[in-house]
């Protein structure tokens, strides 16, 4: 397999699936690929790209069910409240398992006083 061959399985599910063929009940976990959407947009657009990979992650569970055992939900992490309205819906409403957290966000690291949420 050559070095495009490799990264075509990223979004070419039907190939994916034909890999994994020959490992019998081996089943996938999606989730998405960096980088993570707060790199790359401000935080209105990170929320609704990640409601879109959501979804369509979501439509792969339903199509593929033996061959994507579970999906981690992508969070919009430059905007809090809509990550963890995201995180609700996938969970809940998608049937997500978990979600996907990177060691940074946005350079901050996760032990950051405003990634911390008050309780009271």
């Amino acid at each position: 397999m050559n070095h495009h061959e490799k990264f075509t399985t990223l979004d070419d599910h039907e190939r994916r699936i034909r890999i994994i063929e020959p490992y019998g009940d081996m089943g996938q976990v999606l989730s998405i690929t960096i980088p993570p959407v707060e790199e790359i947009v401000g935080p209105e657009e990170a929320a609704e790209l990640a409601r879109i990979s959501n979804d369509e992650m979501a439509t792969l569970l339903v199509k593929y069910p033996q061959e994507y055992i579970a999906a981690i939900a992508n969070l919009p992490l430059n905007d809090i409240d809509a990550s963890l309205k995201e995180a609700e819906r996938t969970i809940k409403e998608l049937g997500f398992k978990g979600v996907q957290i990177y060691t940074s966000i946005q350079g901050k690291p996760l032990s950051s006083a405003e990634f911390f949420l008050c309780m009271n």
